[in-house]
């Protein structure tokens, strides 16, 4: 009886792990942006662009013009519609990963194949994320550009 349970307990323990990898996994391609990742202290971008957030959030600071925030907007607007069917394809990626993984055998080349089709969308959005952190720096004046950085600074 204690082998069962021992059996089972492992499984169970198994299976949290594999939903946590590919939780992470979908997290870290979901929610990860990376706006979110330049505002972190380990900033791999250092420093050199400015989440939308802080634009935003300190338009009038910085002058933000009528024109800089519309161009925001469509900037914005053209990365969320990139951006939300990979995400959901991601979703189903993950769910089709972790599937797999909750196998008591796991096809090692299929979970591969799928962690290999998650890692491709994750960097076609991250790509977006970029090209729009991209885009919003290039709508900002190097005046409004410095008034950021100091923003940045006290944060």
């Amino acid at each position: 009886m204690k082998t069962i349970c021992r059996s089972r307990d492992e499984l169970t323990l198994r299976a949290r792990c594999a939903f946590l990898v590919v939780a992470g996994i979908v997290y870290a391609a979901l929610g990860l942006s990376a706006v979110a990742v330049a505002q972190d202290k380990q900033d791999p971008f250092q420093g050199a662009l400015f989440p939308v957030e802080l634009v935003m959030g300190n338009q009038a600071a910085i002058s933000f013009t009528s024109d800089q925030r519309d161009a925001t907007v469509v900037a914005l607007q053209r990365t969320q519609s990139a951006v939300v069917p990979w995400q959901l394809s991601l979703s189903a990626s993950g769910e089709r990963l972790l599937a797999l993984l909750r196998q008591p055998r796991v096809d090692t080349e299929a979970a591969l194949a799928e962690v290999k089709e998650l890692l491709r969308l994750e960097n076609r959005v991250k790509l977006e994320q970029v090209r729009l952190l991209i885009d919003v720096k290039n709508i900002l004046t190097r005046e409004q550009q410095r008034k950021l950085e100091a923003i940045r600074g006290l944060q």
